[in-house]
C-alpha cells in the first residue's frame, strides 16, 4: 500500500472511531484556514478599510461544506468571527460571521440538486460551478 493511501486509511479509521473529536478537530482546521485566507486577502488593504472585490473564503466555505458536510459550518463561522473581531465591534463581527454560512448552504443545495461531481469529469460540472453556483456568491 502506498504511503499516502495508508495515511488516508488511518485518518478515515480514526475519524470513524472518534466522531465528535474528529468533527471538532476538522472545524478547528477549517476555522484556521478560513481565518488565514481572510487575513491574506485583507492584509494589503489600506486605511483600515476591509472592502475587497474578491473574497476567496466564500469559495473555501462552499468547497468545505460540499465535501465535508454541514457539520463543518461552525469552523467557517469561527474563522470569520476571528477576522471580524479585530476590525469591528463584537456584535457586528458575530453577525457578519453568521451571515457567512448562508452562501455555502445555498450553493451546496444548488450543487447537489444539479448532481454536481467534484471531480469535474463531465463538461457540465465546470459550467454548473461557474455559472450557477458561482453566480449566487
Amino acid at each position: 500500500m502506498p504511503p499516502l493511501a495508508a495515511l488516508t486509511a488511518a485518518v478515515r479509521s480514526w475519524h470513524s472511531r472518534n466522531g465528535l473529536a474528529s468533527t471538532v478537530l476538522l472545524n478547528a482546521i477549517v476555522a484556521f484556514a478560513a481565518w488565514g485566507l481572510s487575513e491574506l486577502v485583507v492584509a494589503p488593504t489600506s486605511g483600515g478599510q476591509t472592502v475587497t472585490p474578491i473574497w476567496p473564503t466564500a469559495g473555501l466555505a462552499v468547497a468545505v461544506t460540499f465535501l465535508g458536510g454541514y457539520r463543518l459550518l461552525p469552523g467557517i463561522v469561527i474563522g470569520s468571527f476571528f477576522v471580524g473581531i479585530f476590525r469591528n465591534p463584537w456584535p457586528v463581527a458575530l453577525v457578519i460571521a453568521t451571515v457567512q454560512i448562508v452562501q455555502p448552504m445555498v450553493d451546496v443545495r444548488i450543487l447537489r440538486a444539479l448532481k454536481f461531481d467534484p471531480r469535474l469529469n463531465r463538461v457540465r460540472d465546470p459550467i454548473i460551478l461557474a455559472f450557477v453556483a458561482g453566480a449566487t456568491g
